[in-house]
């Protein structure tokens, strides 16, 4: 009997000792059940156009789809679905951003109903002003991919026959660099380019190409 407790405390130290060298297990952050269906173990087999923009190793964009794949004339929806990977977790306060920019390099003003183009999905929409994104890069999991769904709207004054959608990942006045893939010199990844329409004939009777201003409160450069 005396043999069979000792055998006993043997194997409760032993089991203990394991349990501190594994340590606390980490948990992953709940997600809200609404966001939850944003959030994939794998990228999708049916993803329209693969691709690789990497953002310092840390995120990547690994897909995207546009519509209408023909091109959006001026206030015609638009729907672009971005397919992120999380390859290594970042600090607090990083948000997404959608710039569209014409080919001079003007950054259009990219609105939708007050709501600038960097808010606009179920991962990115702000309860307020100063709130964060509802599932920001700051709040991925190694490994895992984000399904950045927007319903935008092209300018009704856009004057050129086609603009590029360009995105990345921001923090106050920084952003990530892109270190492979399709980008410009502002560190933002080129997604696609849109054909608008516009003809030469019909953008000299538009207004000039309009830059960003800013909406229900002043934003951040970014």
């Amino acid at each position: 009997m005396r043999l069979q407790r000792t055998a006993l405390a043997v194997s409760l130290l032993l089991g203990l000792a394991g349990c501190a060298a594994e340590g606390p297990k980490k948990e992953e952050p709940v997600v809200d059940l609404a966001l939850a269906q944003y959030v994939l173990d794998e990228v999708p087999s049916d993803v329209k156009n693969p691709t690789f923009i990497d953002f310092e190793g840390k995120v990547a964009l690994v897909g995207w789809d546009f519509e209408p794949e023909a091109g959006a004339g001026p206030g015609q929806a638009m729907k672009l679905k971005l397919y992120w990977k999380c390859n290594q977790k970042l600090g607090p306060g990083w948000s997404l951003f959608t710039h569209l920019v014409a080919p001079s390099g003007t950054r259009l003003d990219g609105a939708k109903n007050g709501v600038p183009f960097d808010d606009i999905g179920p991962l990115r929409a702000r309860s307020g002003p100063n709130s964060p994104q509802a599932l920001p890069p700051s709040a991925w999991v190694p490994g895992k991919v984000y399904v950045d769904v927007q319903e935008l709207e092209m300018p009704m004054n856009v004057n050129t026959p086609e603009v590029s959608i360009l995105v990345g990942v921001w923090k106050a006045q920084n952003r990530l660099d892109v270190i492979s893939g399709p980008s410009d010199r502002e560190r933002r990844g080129i997604v696609t380019h849109v054909r608008t329409g516009v003809t030469p004939a019909t953008a000299a009777q538009r207004p000039p190409e309009p830059t960003r201003q800013p909406v229900i409160a002043p934003e951040p450069e970014h």
